[in-house]
């Protein structure tokens, strides 16, 4: 019992020190993450989810590709936790994901995270809420994700405001920012009826149509500031 609780943090430091000294590749085998993924223990799952996709690069046992998938999957469904704990601790570390490596927002967005942080919005927790607006802020910066989030905003734009009261400047796309606000200088309809719930389906279908791994294997994203995103006026 003893070792199944320490592992975790051992590991996270052992992530710490990664990250500032990079390990050479075949030091760490997938195996030996693989355990907490499957664990009863949300929080183990999440912590090891955490781990592998920052460490999937430098692991051997299986592709880097499909370890980086299985973590994001884990996080997004730890979402749904019943424990605001472990909803909180997922945003958190889906949040610091979002702005780490080319290939994971576009995975995030894929197993259907976004809509699931957005809905966490409206917890009546606040670190749930501050958690879930942190993430969605960094993941603004992907088109798709950016897309989500607009849609939703027109159907309740209170979504606007909830995401605003918790992220800070710089931590959400200035595009998104200036997006909703010719929404509302244009008078775009938010009524859900008139914008569409089904148009809204119809668009995460489409993202959703791909797997996670095939995401981060194909995709070519950058993450330097504004530069992979254009301002052009929202659809109507």
């Amino acid at each position: 019992v003893i070792l199944s609780s320490v592992c975790p943090r051992v590991f996270g430091a052992f992530l710490a020190f990664g990250l500032h000294d990079p390990i050479s590749e075949g030091e760490i085998h997938y195996k030996q993450f693989e355990t907490f993924l499957i664990s009863e223990d949300e929080d183990e799952q999440a912590h090891g989810a955490f781990q592998v996709v920052v460490l999937a690069r430098v692991m051997t046992g299986e592709d880097h590709v499909t370890i980086m998938a299985r973590g994001i999957e884990v996080l997004a469904d730890l979402l749904h936790s019943p424990n605001e704990l472990v909803q909180e601790q997922a945003a958190d570390f889906i949040a610091s994901l979002a702005h780490t490596r080319a290939g994971v927002p576009a995975a995030i967005v894929t197993v259907g995270a976004v809509t699931t942080l957005i809905s966490m919005l409206s917890s009546s927790h606040t670190l749930v809420q501050s958690a879930a607006a942190t993430a969605l802020g960094y993941l603004s910066y992907n088109r798709n994700a950016m897309r989500l989030l607009l849609t939703a905003c027109r159907r309740d734009p209170q979504i606007f405001n909830k995401l605003l009261n918790f992220v800070h400047q710089g931590k959400v796309s200035e595009v998104f920012v200036k997006e909703w606000e010719y929404c509302v200088l244009k008078g775009l309809p938010t009524n859900a009826e008139v914008y569409g719930v089904e148009r809204c389906n119809r668009t995460y279908e489409v993202l959703s149509s791909d797997s996670p791994a095939n995401v981060i294997a194909g995709t070519e994203e950058t993450f330097d500031g504004e530069s992979n995103l254009l301002y052009t006026p929202a659809p109507v």
